[in-house]
């Protein structure tokens, strides 16, 4: 139906589109007319009341706001043609909010038009559902799109939109599908002849596997009986074949969800499934046409993933065809084919042969000079994965020749695998410091203090090479212009081990001369780091040599009122030292006690970088985890002995674990946490959002406490929230156990110490200790939580101790859970509770003052805004309150902006992601907390950037005040750090 006004409207506007005076003044004409006409009183008719509803769409399509006529609308969408009812959906999809009160009279008419006997309406109303979405809607209409698409009589029309609109109201609330229930009926429609909707179906289970495969293992054989009709027979619609290939997305979309499985056991799928993977690895070519191009090696790459994923189980012809193929793709002239040839082939090294990849380390070498930056990272990244001990020295001597002209964007990755390569495969430790040394030379800008801390550990460890790497280091530092990382090394081992040049009997290189060379660097150009390193190696040769005092003493002096504190306070300490006594002096200038053995911090720099910027696949998921229990169990068997038999405390916090997080920027030789973190090109809003029903601090957590005493799980929760908010505190105990832990966190690292004691009589046998690994969590290195060894006991009165440090990458909501087992007398014990992790423990105050505050929560979107209101038992003290949020959240008190009883405050949430900038990503935090003595009520409000914060602050908050009796709490803030 023609609507001559409707026309007339778009062609004035289309005749006054360059002067927006004009156009704005015929829009509030027309906005003026529809609203006269709908408050007129007069009932319109069904052809004037679609007519303005396509007038409002066109001026909010126009980007003019429309706040009015959102009833006319509902009415056209309740109106029984479909004419009305398809303006009626366009009109509430874009111009009604989801959070609206009106959608209550909405969400009526879609699940009327969901039971519509018409395909017509039931796609309107699947496709609306899709495009208006939000959580009040999907909780009410899931269970209808749900049983649209399982209807044996739905077309197939109908069952596509359906699959995708569960699509999307399952991203928007996973708890609306219970695969217990549904999972083989949806699993069922893979069988479906219509290819459209196979597709369909396809999308919706990728996105349920990627999150949990349970109950979903039916769709394997399904998945590869689809391909092998696809692939092998090339059975298929003529409107799905795209360049003679059969429709390749579906075939990705497959390939890609037999990666979170593991392989099929019955030798029959497995067989046909090989077959798919040969067809695919030999039909493949790269032809003139782009197009096809694009669609068959997206097949192609797919399906080297599915075989990458395999891992050693995968058939040993498949490996090497994929890196025959994938060693010819590298070479050819296509950028985006030589890309996906080396990124993929870089997975595969790991369980490629030698030989195999050594047919191609020229091509590879050669694509490091390549000119697109992102195939020479790519470059570089294979050749890291390919070395071993036979070709290390060549290709770290390759890589120091292309660090010489490489760009600034890829020197520093190349500095740090470089490092990495020359310490893992050193056949003879000097090689390992002369090349680390060119490398300072070469690019002493890129080379972070990390890889000198671990020069220093090496060299401190292993007393053979203390002599000749403290000549080399002296003699690449003796001209003048030495790099300050140079200058860093040589100062601490000067300092520690410079005694070696004095004391030998051939060439020996006196004290003096030793601090005449490091002091031509000390220049007004350098850091006050630096310049404080240095005054410590002075005065660590004041103690060795008697005859430097007289020209390091007026160094000391001259520094005294440096502008840095930490230089001036060195420089007074260590000027006053030598007048204390002599025994004590010693005492407190002797040299540093061998490291732990910790493993590299390198490594767990580049894995913590590499994690933050791998893609979301199946091979790095989580919850996948019973497709990676080979990779898992290669984990638990690398787990090093300070991680889980530390022997005192100190030891404990100061080893235990560290080579899981990076060293310290401010901390020298990562002696302690460190705010140093990994880099990623993430911002707060890419942030990945945590989505599942928030099971914060007790409520239906499953079978998690299967095991306690009924008389201890009243405690467990109330433990539990005291460990939020205190450093020392009890997370379990009852007549056979006892749990405590210390915790220490700084920005978004963070360091738990968990100690196992036995209160017993009887030893508890097989001792087992289980870290659920979350994605939001990084461990470092080994890439998963520590457990205990196996075999481990507590025997009775005893106690077993095992250290946790790690780092957030992103905002979240549930803490990890930590599952016990053991046995005592012949009975098994086994529960389950959660770590004390929460969003308030990597927060950090900031100052705000009262008039920031207001403006920045008054441009706080209320869609960021989480509240509850909820009951207070017992008085309501202000002062303990203060002291939960500034001790316990880590929060910052804004002044001036409230009365007696309400609270202002500000935080900021660290993680270790970082933006492409390389500025570490923050997340803000605003928090209004309001007290009602008479109602003995509170309200709390939570304003922040991402979601996930806000709800755990939120939560925490909560579950601190509620049903708590704060009369007796702390009133000093200090009590909770």
């Amino acid at each position: 139906m023609a609507y001559r006004g409707l026309n007339v409207f778009i062609s004035d506007i289309r005749n006054v589109q360059n002067d927006k005076v004009a156009e704005r003044k015929r829009i509030d004409k027309e906005m003026a007319n529809i609203r006269s006409k709908f408050t007129s009183g007069k009932v319109l008719d069904a052809y004037n009341r679609k007519k303005y509803v396509w007038k409002m769409i066109y001026m909010h399509m126009l980007g003019y706001e429309v706040d009015f006529g959102h009833m006319e609308m509902i009415k056209c969408l309740s109106a029984s043609k479909y004419a009305e009812k398809h303006v009626g959906y366009v009109g509430i999809s874009l111009l009604l909010k989801n959070t609206d009160d009106m959608m209550t009279l909405v969400i009526n008419t879609i699940r009327q038009d969901l039971m519509s006997p018409h395909d017509s309406i039931q796609c309107l109303a699947l496709a609306g559902t899709a495009n208006i979405g939000g959580h009040q809607l999907t909780e009410a209409v899931a269970a209808d799109v749900l049983r649209v698409l399982l209807a044996p009589g739905t077309r197939a029309i109908v069952r596509k939109k359906a699959a995708l609109t569960l699509l999307r109201l399952y991203r928007i609330e996973q708890s609306i599908l219970d695969m217990e229930e549904s999972g083989r009926d949806i699993t069922s429609l893979l069988e479906t002849k219509n290819i459209g909707v196979v597709m369909c179906v396809a999308s919706l289970l990728l996105n349920i596997v990627s999150n949990s495969t349970e109950y979903l293992e039916a769709c394997v054989p399904h998945c590869i009986q689809v391909l092998t009709q696809l692939v092998v027979h090339k059975s298929c619609s003529p409107d799905y074949l795209y360049y003679n290939t059969a429709s390749p997305v579906l075939q990705v979309k497959l390939l890609r969800i037999l990666q979170y499985f593991p392989l099929p056991k019955d030798t029959t799928l497995l067989g046909r499934l090989n077959e798919v993977l040969e067809r695919i690895l030999s039909r493949t070519e790269v032809t003139k046409s782009v197009n096809k191009n694009n669609a068959d090696h997206s097949i192609l790459f797919e399906a080297i993933n599915l075989i990458i994923h395999q891992e050693d189980r995968s058939d040993e012809r498949l490996r090497q065809k994929s890196v025959q193929l994938l060693g010819k793709y590298i070479s050819v002239r296509e950028p985006n084919i030589r890309y996906l040839g080396l990124a993929s082939m870089s997975k595969l090294a790991k369980f490629a042969s030698e030989t195999d990849l050594d047919e191609h380390k020229s091509k590879i070498l050669f694509s490091l000079k390549d000119g697109d930056i992102s195939i020479r990272k790519r470059a570089l990244e294979l050749v890291f994965a390919m070395c071993n001990a036979n070709n290390a020295e060549s290709i770290v001597e390759e890589l120091l020749e292309h660090i010489v002209v490489a760009e600034f964007d890829i020197k520093e990755e190349m500095v740090l695998k470089i490092a990495i390569l020359a310490e893992r495969f050193a056949k003879r430790l000097e090689w390992y410091v002369d090349t680390i040394l060119q490398v300072v030379r070469i690019a002493g800008q890129h080379v972070s203090e990390e890889i000198w801390h671990r020069v220093v550990q090496i060299m401190t460890n292993n007393e053979d090479i203390q002599l000749y790497a403290t000549q080399k280091i002296f003699d690449a530092v003796e001209p003048a212009g030495a790099h300050e990382t140079l200058v860093c090394l040589a100062a601490y081992v000067l300092g520690e081990f410079g005694y070696l040049l004095a004391d030998r009997e051939e060439n020996p290189v006196p004290g003096l001369r030793q601090f005449e060379v490091l002091h031509a660097h000390f220049v007004s150009g350098l850091s006050a780091l630096t310049q404080a390193l240095m005054l410590s190696s002075y005065v660590k040769m004041v103690n060795l040599y008697d005859d430097v005092g007289p020209q390091i003493a007026p160094v000391f002096r001259s520094n005294g009122a440096h502008i840095d504190m930490e230089v001036q306070q060195r420089a007074i300490e260590y000027l006053a030292l030598p007048r204390v006594n002599r025994a004590i002096m010693e005492n407190v200038l002797e040299s540093m006690p061998p490291f732990p053995d910790r493993g590299s911090k390198l490594e767990a720099l580049l894995n913590a970088k590499n994690n933050s910027q791998q893609d979301r696949d199946a091979s790095k998921l989580v919850n996948a985890g019973q497709c990676k229990q080979t990779a898992k169990s290669k984990d638990d068997d690398n787990i090093s002995e300070s991680d889980s038999n530390s022997d005192s405390e100190d030891s404990d916090s100061s080893s235990g674990g560290d080579e899981k997080v990076e060293g310290g920027g401010d901390d020298l030789l990562g002696l302690g946490i460190s705010m140093t973190k990994p880099e990623s090109s993430m911002s707060p809003h890419a942030l990945v959002a945590q989505q599942g029903e928030d099971l914060l601090f007790g409520g239906p957590t499953g079978n998690a406490d299967i095991g306690i005493p009924l008389t201890t799980k009243g405690n467990v929760l109330a433990w539990f929230r005291t460990c939020c908010v205190t450093t020392k505190s009890m997370l379990y105990e009852d007549n056979v156990l006892q749990i405590g832990l210390q915790q220490q966190y700084k920005g978004a690292m963070g360091r738990i110490m968990l100690f196992f004691i036995n209160k017993g009589q009887q030893g508890c046998d097989h001792f087992s200790v289980m870290i659920e690994s979350v994605d939001y969590l990084s461990w470092g290195r080994q890439g998963a939580p520590p457990t205990m060894p196996p075999g481990c006991a507590v025997p009775p009165g005893g106690q077993q101790k095992l250290p946790l440090q790690f780092m957030v990458m992103r905002p979240f909501v549930n803490p990890p859970n930590i599952r016990l087992s053991f046995v005592v007398g012949g009975v098994k014990h086994a529960f389950q509770l959660r770590l004390p992790i929460v969003a308030t423990r990597f927060f950090e105050p900031v100052a705000v003052d009262a008039n920031t505050f207001k403006q920045r929560w008054m441009k706080s979107p209320q869609e960021r805004q989480v509240m509850q209101v909820f009951s207070a038992k017992g008085k309501i003290t202000m002062e303990a309150i203060r002291a939960i949020l500034v001790g316990g959240c880590h929060m910052s008190i804004v002044q001036g902006i409230d009365n007696d009883n309400s609270i202002s405050c500000v935080g900021v949430f660290r993680t270790g992601a970082k933006t492409g900038a390389g500025s570490s990503v923050s997340v803000g935090c605003m928090v209004r907390l309001e007290c009602n003595p008479q109602s003995a009520k509170y309200r709390v409000t939570v304003r922040a950037l991402h979601p996930d914060v806000g709800t755990s602050v939120k939560n925490v908050i909560c579950n601190q005040l509620e049903d708590r009796d704060l009369s007796d709490a702390p009133r000093n803030p200090s009590a909770y750090a």
